[in-house]
């Protein structure tokens, strides 16, 4: 092979996606296609009309032998052009690389007919951006409780299977006790044109303008929420944001 300066690349899968290739392992050739697509992309912009090279290899195993299909390459750090001539890259931005790979296995799954592009809209991803930014400390679905052992069970899924903690039920609330944000402490941070001095100002100055005040909605209040825990006599009341509670599994 040809001597040039190499870069060690590694592109991988969400753990929602894995389950398409495991299945299916004709599909590991969309990820041979993206990343190769990734980087010729990134060479052609930076290099027009020079040439690359990649050698790929995929690898399906993780740290504790679960499915976990992902790509080792090799890349050519830089391009050549028809003269034989050399250039290397100045450097690589990698969230550009994970935006292109994403786009083109999301392009080629979607053709596949495995994913639909309402599954892929920027309101969807902004959803889940959300969610997950204010999602709470426990999550209902990872919860049990053993009644004849008074124990409480929690839950911990990974690619493997499953593993667990259990807890006595006075020290599982004390676990819990300090995931709860003091009264006066604020957990979300609205920062730059998103803050609340920003927003109010830009209402005011368009008070008369409905477009204005949609584009910058109040923040929801909080609201009264009782928590019931079981096995116990008393119902908590408590002050929480609402969507604090909503629970949610990667």
């Amino acid at each position: 092979l040809p001597h040039y300066p190499t870069s060690h690349v590694v592109f991988t899968i969400p753990k929602r996606l894995r389950a398409f290739f495991k299945y299916n392992r004709k599909l590991t050739k969309h990820l041979y296609t993206a990343a190769w697509n990734t980087w010729k992309e990134l060479i052609e912009d930076t290099f027009p009309d020079c040439k690359s090279g990649m050698i790929m290899s995929i690898h399906t195993a993780g740290d504790l032998l679960n499915f976990h299909p992902h790509i080792h390459a090799l890349a050519i750090y830089g391009a050549v052009d028809k003269s034989g001539n050399f250039y290397t890259l100045d450097s690589v931005n990698t969230d550009w690389l994970n935006t292109v790979f994403a786009r083109s296995l999301f392009a080629a799954l979607v053709k596949e007919e495995l994913l639909d592009q309402d599954a892929l809209s920027d309101a969807d991803s902004l959803k889940f951006l959300a969610r997950y930014l204010k999602k709470a400390p426990v999550s209902n679905q990872r919860l049990e409780f053993l009644e004849d052992l008074n124990t409480v069970r929690y839950i911990k899924y990974t690619d493997s299977g499953k593993e667990h903690k259990d807890f006595d039920p006075l020290h599982f609330l004390a676990e819990v006790s300090q995931h709860i944000p003091n009264k006066w402490e604020q957990t979300i941070r609205y920062m730059g044109i998103y803050s609340a001095r920003t927003r109010g100002a830009a209402r005011n100055a368009f008070a008369d303008t409905t477009h204005a005040v949609n584009a910058f909605p109040r923040p929801m209040r909080l609201q009264r929420t009782f928590i019931v825990f079981p096995n116990c006599q008393k119902i908590q009341s408590v002050f929480l944001d609402p969507a604090l509670f909503f629970s949610y599994k990667l």
